[in-house]
């Protein structure tokens, strides 16, 4: 887990394109692999004792993977939910409004066994906890 603590774009600022589209974040769901989505959102310190993510030791189906993250984290404005061994390992990005409770919960497809991350934005910084997940049936085609 080590290459989570030195991911960076050098020389790219990462709100490059305005309004809505986050350069970075464009990058990171074309990303192929979990070093290249990791990259593109930035550097990621782990904090796991207050970013909690519930995901089944065991998915039957990958096709419904339920998810939960619950941070927190002052200041959270966004959650991204990754997982390692998809096609495209970066799967969903949230908004969290200022004032609301930083909490999601969602379903997700997930190819093989991998870890789930919850990468979580707080305060200008990215932090990630991470669970293995054992999938039985493939859910990503």
């Amino acid at each position: 887990m080590a290459w989570l603590m030195v991911a960076g774009l050098p020389g790219r600022s990462a709100w490059a394109l305005g309004r809505d589209t986050v350069l970075g974040e464009e990058l990171a769901f074309g990303a192929e692999s979990m070093p290249e989505a990791l990259r593109a959102l930035g550097s990621i310190s782990a904090i796991e004792s207050e970013i909690m993510l519930t995901v089944p030791d065991i998915a039957e189906n990958g096709a419904m993977v339920p998810v939960e993250v619950d941070c927190r984290l002052p200041r959270t404005e966004e959650i991204f939910i990754v997982v390692a061994s998809n096609p495209n390992p970066l799967v969903v990005r949230f908004t969290i409004p200022d004032g609301t409770q930083p909490f999601v919960s969602t379903r997700i497809k997930m190819a093989e066994t991998s870890p789930v991350y919850a990468i979580v934005r707080a305060g200008g910084r990215l932090y990630s906890v991470s669970k293995s997940t054992q999938v039985t049936i493939g859910g990503c085609a």
